[in-house]
């Protein structure tokens, strides 16, 4: 019993949390893009969103996403999926609007997502580690 409540401690740190909370934001967005009728990036879509029925969606993701964490293999899902998320999000976003500030809003999400992947990919920590280590040799 106690590895179990070690386990719910280990994947409940506060950077998991973010990113799951994030993830659990963009798949519900997703959700309710592909349930619009492409009117996406205008406010009446805002206007038509049932704000109740979005943060049920957010939480049950969440939950969701908590509950995987506590598998190993689930923890690609949570260095991957960020950038995958805001991949297909801004895919399918981009096609409703090309407003130049939304696409570069998309690009900067992107981009943060990208160097996160990056940073939590042993094979960058390992070079990255070397690359310092040689650094501070010469």
């Amino acid at each position: 019993m106690k590895q179990f409540f070690q386990n719910i401690k280990d994947s409940l740190t506060a950077e998991k949390v973010v990113v799951r909370i994030i993830m659990a934001w963009i798949l519900t967005s997703l959700c309710f893009f592909i349930k619009s009728d492409g009117n996406y990036a205008t406010a009446l879509y805002a206007e038509n969103i049932n704000t109740i029925m979005f943060i049920c969606y957010v939480v049950l993701f969440f939950v969701s996403f908590c509950a995987l964490g506590m598998f190993k293999p689930f923890r690609w899902v949570e260095t991957y999926g960020p950038s995958t998320l805001i991949v297909i999000y801004g895919v399918m976003s981009v096609d409703s609007s090309t407003e130049i500030a939304y696409v570069v809003g998309l690009m900067l999400a992107l981009a943060m997502a990208l160097v996160y992947a990056v940073n939590k990919t042993e094979k960058f920590v390992e070079f990255k580690i070397q690359f310092i280590q040689l650094k501070s040799n010469s």
